[in-house]
């Protein structure tokens, strides 16, 4: 099998992966776009690679991940990037969730995490490989925290349930605004998974790192989220353009602290940054907004569908396609001599945000 070439016939659209990947507003929890909100989403995916994204394929990202484990790890946003995922792949995964190893025991450590419960499944591919998710919301929870077994997510991952082929995919950020105990922590915990990276890469090199996207504040009566001031998007460079002094409240607020300290510290240890900040800063009307929350509460961290999860597949892609880590796509040969894996379903709650 070759990039871009591949082969699969429609799965069922009865099951409730296809019946939330209609992408009915009445009908979903997974916070659906409005007409208007999918219209600015495709006018604004148009300039990302000079409209490439349109023309994307599932049989371009196939390839990259077939005999291997897609292992999202993080925060409630690779929840979604996981969601956005499945339903663009569901005609090549068996549109049931199965747990990450058929060891009972070893998945209940993976969801004893500090913070919040480390929910994980994973989906399987037909053509062999899986897509996983791994909810662990803090940095600190993946590498040299006691709380966790073997001493961190990497490395129990590493130890009971992946291959040195897999990809592991990590974003966190948001939940280190939470305290100044946590957000203290944020840039030892990314210096300690740079550190984690260096001493295991010789036998799992493939670990990638995407920023965390723009969050925007609501107006003082919660009804909507505002722009933010004095940033324009410059799509031909993929570069933030600032009129003028830009406030740095506002920056901590909209997450370009924490990318920045990301950019620093990843890249010098030979791990790639997947850039998700900047083209999000313009998109505060790109939010779920009030769709998922009643009262006068309002979203404007997590981004609906179709839209922004949407094109962090085409920035996945790009990068595996880039040949990042060194990962190249895997021939049906190839894939026929990697571990199979066998469905356990899953009985981790199912996900909202």
């Amino acid at each position: 099998m070759q990039a871009g070439r591949c082969n699969s016939g429609c799965q069922p659209r009865n099951s409730d992966w296809a019946r939330r990947c209609q992408w009915d507003r009445h009908g979903s929890v997974w916070g659906v776009c409005s007409p208007q909100q999918a219209a600015r989403s495709l006018e604004f995916a148009k300039t990302l690679g000079g409209g490439s994204i349109l023309g994307m394929s599932p049989c371009d990202i196939v390839p990259y991940l077939q005999g291997r484990t897609l292992w999202l790890i993080g925060d409630s946003h690779s929840k979604v990037l996981y969601r956005a995922l499945g339903c663009f792949l569901i005609d090549f995964h068996g549109q049931k969730e199965c747990e990450p190893s058929s060891d009972a025991a070893a998945v209940q450590q993976l969801r004893k995490l500090p913070a919040a419960p480390g929910q994980s499944k994973c989906l399987h591919l037909l053509d062999g490989g899986r897509i996983c998710i791994v909810h662990a919301a803090l940095g600190t929870a993946l590498v040299n925290n006691k709380e966790v077994a073997s001493g961190g997510v990497m490395p129990l991952l590493r130890a009971k349930f992946a291959q040195p082929q897999d990809i592991f995919y990590v974003s966190y950020g948001s939940w280190h605004g939470k305290s100044p105990a946590s957000w203290a922590a944020l840039r030892p915990a990314m210096e300690g998974l740079a550190a984690d990276y260096r001493a295991s890469k010789s036998r799992f090199p493939h670990v990638l790192f995407r920023e965390q996207p723009a969050y925007h504040k609501a107006d003082a009566a919660k009804q909507f989220c505002t722009p933010a001031k004095g940033l324009t998007y410059q799509a031909s460079s993929g570069k933030l353009q600032a009129q003028g002094t830009v406030d740095r409240q506002q920056q901590w607020i909209l997450g370009g602290t924490t990318n920045q300290m990301a950019n620093e510290v990843f890249p010098k240890a030979g791990i790639p940054v997947i850039a998700a900040y900047n083209m999000t800063v313009p998109l505060h009307d790109a939010h779920v907004g009030k769709v998922l929350t009643p009262g006068n509460d309002i979203d404007c961290i997590h981004y609906c569908h179709p839209g922004v999860p949407e094109a962090w597949i085409w920035q996945l892609y790009q990068a595996l396609r880039s040949g990042a880590t060194g990962l190249k796509p895997t021939t049906r040969r190839e894939v026929s001599r990697m571990q199979q894996y066998t469905c356990v379903p899953s009985t981790s709650a199912a996900f909202d945000f």
